[in-house]
């Protein structure tokens, strides 16, 4: 089944739908019939197996798993993986925003980083190289924005 968008429309202030006071710009729902995210993951060869929730760095000719114990271009993260891929597959990531999974039991608010082997960490290494990838927003919730690595 192809996605369609439902017939979306503009609400006045005293409806559902609200506008932003600040900039007048009016918020509204966008919902894919078949349930799918409505964003686009990034899609590239993982040159490795890779599973989903890893932390990723590009390469010549596809991604590997990033790590903060190697050297600043594996800490260098790209995003993180959506669906998992073997070695010569296609993997899916985002680069940014929000991004929900079961897995992610991190406090609301704490900073995320890059772990070994691919890991998000709430604790930030002491040695090596510390790359910020975001931030929990809830249990099942995270904020994807990646900084670059910083030499410990």
């Amino acid at each position: 089944m192809s996605n369609s968008f439902e017939d979306l429309s503009f609400r006045d202030k005293e409806s559902k739908h609200h506008r932003e006071a600040d900039s007048g710009l009016t918020k509204i729902a966008v919902t894919i019939e078949d349930g799918t995210d409505p964003r686009s993951p990034e899609s590239d060869t993982a040159l490795e197996t890779i599973s989903a929730i890893k932390c990723i760095y590009h390469v010549a000719g596809g991604v590997l798993k990033a790590s903060d114990d190697m050297s600043f271009e594996n800490a260098q993260v790209i995003g993180v993986t959506r669906t998992a891929s073997v070695s010569g597959g296609v993997i899916k990531y985002y680069v940014s925003g929000r991004m929900d999974d079961s897995s992610f039991l991190f406090a609301p608010g704490a900073q995320l980083y890059l772990g070994t082997d691919g890991q998000i960490t709430d604790t930030p290494p002491a040695l090596n190289f510390r790359t910020k990838i975001g931030s929990a927003l809830e249990i099942g919730a995270i904020m994807i924005n990646i900084d670059e690595p910083i030499e410990l």
